[in-house]
């Protein structure tokens, strides 16, 4: 393992760039062309570190990349995956967010999303408000949903982030869970109408108390290099 780190810390500036390359690409699991775009990137990468590398057609999701090395003694096989969750777009609100501090985005994007359902509720149904709602409420997630984990990230040394953002996860899911029960309990109770105003009202309150309290932002970018900041330098 010792190995392992000393050669990453050695080739940390070109691991930078093929992640932040790659990165860049953006690959939501479910657009097909972004996720082919990156592999293309990705296979060509590893033919420039003369591996075999082959493309495997899918038809619904995107293409796997299988990349084969020579060398001697027993084979060794690793599986990785290049798509990723974030929808299109997304990479900017990260690189906002970087810059402006978790704060700004979190609130903004809690009070769109709350905008968006009270306008859908306004709408009555209209296509036209329901199309300007769904947008209003992707870009409030957008702004709010990665930037909320990368504010629990900021809270924590690096080697513990990711049982941080596990917890974090977890009791977030939960409330997804317990927000679904309510709100139908709600729907059947007052109507759909009077359920999505309540959800909008509870994110609204959220973006509130959230602009509301004292906030030691860890967000803003780190003038350190990643790999001092990844030991502790």
């Amino acid at each position: 393992m010792q190995a392992l780190f000393d050669y990453c810390q050695a080739e940390r500036a070109w691991l930078r760039e093929q992640v932040e390359t790659l990165v860049r690409f953006e690959s939501p699991s479910t657009d097909k062309a972004a996720v082919d775009r990156c592999g293309t990137e990705l296979a060509n990468r590893l033919r420039a570190l003369g591996a075999r590398a082959t493309r495997l057609r899918q038809s619904e999701r995107g293409d796997h990349i299988r990349a084969e090395f020579a060398g001697a003694g027993p084979p060794v096989l690793l599986l990785g995956h290049f798509d990723t969750v974030w929808g299109v777009g997304q990479l900017a609100a990260g690189w906002a967010s970087d810059h402006l501090g978790r704060k700004p985005l979190i609130v903004a994007g809690m009070l769109v999303q709350a905008g968006a359902l009270a306008l859908l509720v306004q709408g009555g149904g209209a296509f036209g408000p329901s199309l300007a709602a769904a947008v209003l409420l992707g870009a409030g997630t957008a702004l709010a949903y990665p930037t909320l984990i990368a504010a629990v990230s900021d809270a924590v040394e690096p080697r513990e982030r990711a049982p941080a953002v596990g917890v974090y996860r977890f009791w977030r899911d939960s409330g997804f869970v317990l927000g679904a029960l309510a709100a139908g309990a709600a729907a059947d109770a007052f109507g759909a109408s009077t359920a999505i105003a309540l959800v909008a009202a509870v994110t609204a309150a959220s973006g509130a108390w959230a602009g509301a309290t004292r906030w030691t932002d860890g967000g803003r970018i780190s003038a350190k290099p990643m790999g001092d900041i990844a030991t502790g330098a």
